[in-house]
């Protein structure tokens, strides 16, 4: 008997919800490229550039969009809050040909000197949540795809006067159980943010053979410098700050006009200018 074998696969699921009702997605149906957006300002900034339409299909509980960018469709959804939502959504739109994933998010700031508004790709993830870590056998880090890393530092290149970083997100389950020890212990592995999805794409996007990349834009801080007359063992004070509203707006829009010629371009065009020159 094969143990690893898995007893219900995204296709079943989809055609089990199919016979209580509703169109779900299936083979052949949708386009081989999908834009996450996890935050309803991203999915509606994608959608008005994109000119997305609503289609007749679903995946799960997700509502699907098909946006054309350059000529080119693509899967628009935002998949709900959380690691377990991507994943399912990203499983099923994988099992019916999708190969291509691209996530667009917020993140809250784990370093003093980053500010509300940057901007990172997210070359690695550390997942704390359980979703990625199923998908890793255990594992808690993944990492993006190269290819579609690398386009979405290019296509970020191509906004001007925006400045980005690549680096390292903390992925949880429960924001309200972001602890200072939690904290500090994912800033020494590197982690320059955190935020709720982007390590169970990636998992899945291993797991499946996928290709996926995100970024981030930075929201909320989680940690400022010190006074110093304040006690901080690390220099730091781990207190939140809310971004003021209305101030991330152009970096949202800024963001998707990066990420939609990712979506629908040729990667492997992006990775052959991106290799080094033979001699």
């Amino acid at each position: 008997m094969d143990d690893a074998r898995e007893i219900l696969t995204p296709l079943m699921g989809l055609r089990r919800r199919a016979e209580h009702g509703g169109a779900q997605v299936a083979p052949g149906t949708v386009p081989t490229r999908a834009l996450f957006t996890w935050g309803e300002p991203l999915f509606e900034a994608a959608r008005i550039l994109s000119h997305a339409k609503p289609v007749d299909l679903k995946a799960g509980v997700a509502k699907l969009y098909r946006g054309t960018w350059g000529g080119e469709s693509f899967v628009l959804v935002n998949p709900g809050v959380g690691a377990p939502a991507t994943a399912l959504v990203a499983d099923k739109l994988g099992a019916c040909g999708v190969d291509t994933f691209v996530g667009v998010g917020f993140a809250g700031i784990l370093h003093p000197l980053l500010q509300s508004g940057d901007i990172i790709v997210v070359e690695r993830a550390l997942g704390e949540d359980g979703t990625s870590r199923s998908y890793l056998d255990g594992a808690d880090e993944v990492e993006a795809a190269p290819v579609v890393k690398e386009a979405l530092e290019l296509s970020l290149g191509q906004e001007p006067g925006l400045a980005f970083q690549c680096g390292t997100t903390w992925t949880t389950d429960t924001p309200y159980r972001e602890t200072v020890g939690k904290a500090k212990g994912y800033r020494a592995r590197g982690a320059h943010c955190v935020e709720m999805e982007t390590a169970a794409l990636y998992a899945v996007a291993r797991r499946r053979g996928f290709r996926a990349g995100a970024m981030v834009v930075l929201s909320d801080s989680l940690c400022r410098i010190a006074p110093l007359d304040a006690p901080a063992d690390d220099g730091l004070e781990w207190a939140w700050t809310p971004a003021p509203p209305g101030s991330l707006d152009g970096k949202v829009a800024a963001l998707m006009r990066a990420a939609l010629p990712v979506v629908v371009g040729p990667l492997q065009a992006v990775a052959a200018a991106s290799a080094p020159h033979a001699h």
